[in-house]
């Protein structure tokens, strides 16, 4: 962990802003950030999240091996696809510390890190495209904070055009722009839109 990371943790809930520490937006599924870390999405549905996993303060979300961008230490804003079926989707919802960034065969990647997450072995084959021997990714991330104000996507994107990018599609995970953190973090902490 580099020593930023390091004073990020130190400090955490408060963040230090600093371009040295990557920050990446992550696309999740709403029934995934239910189940891993957003309570008031989860307080919506019939049954809510696990209260155990709940409780974690690690956690684990598998993904495919590309595009490979992701390194750690980093941060994660959590973007929560749209879903016409779940109220406040289409939203960054959450900031995490993104831990570690591990690549490898489905089945020993699930075996390392299932105490962490929710997804079964059949959502695990359903990344992997059936192959347990196919390599997957297992995002390890810690200290999850909910935003107070989640940022839409169209502030997000307006914010990400502002740097002189264009709108990424955030179907992958994207690396934000130096300074695009900071605006995006002050408009969750206020009022996103």
């Amino acid at each position: 962990m580099n020593q930023l990371a390091a004073i990020d943790e130190l400090i955490w809930p408060g963040l230090i802003n600093h371009v040295a520490i990557p920050v990446f937006a992550m696309p999740i599924q709403a029934r995934w950030a239910i189940e891993l870390f957003d309570e008031k999405i989860a307080s919506g549905q019939l049954f809510g999240a696990d209260p155990l996993l709940a409780m974690n303060t690690e956690h684990v979300y598998y993904r495919s091996v590309r595009p490979g961008v992701l390194t750690a230490p980093a941060r994660i804003l959590w973007y929560v696809s749209h879903d016409k079926k779940t109220h406040g989707t289409g939203k960054i919802r959450a900031i995490s510390s993104l831990d570690e960034v591990v690549v490898g065969p489905a089945k020993e990647v699930y075996r390392r890190f299932r105490r962490l997450g929710v997804f079964t072995w059949k959502d695990i084959l359903a990344t992997a495209k059936g192959d347990p021997h196919r390599h997957i990714m297992a995002v390890v991330f810690s200290g999850t904070q909910m935003l107070q104000s989640p940022v839409s996507r169209k502030v997000f994107n307006n914010v990400i055009r502002g740097t002189g990018r264009g709108a990424p599609p955030l179907v992958t995970p994207y690396r934000l722009p130096n300074g695009a953190f900071e605006t995006v973090y002050r408009k969750a902490i206020s009022d996103a839109d």
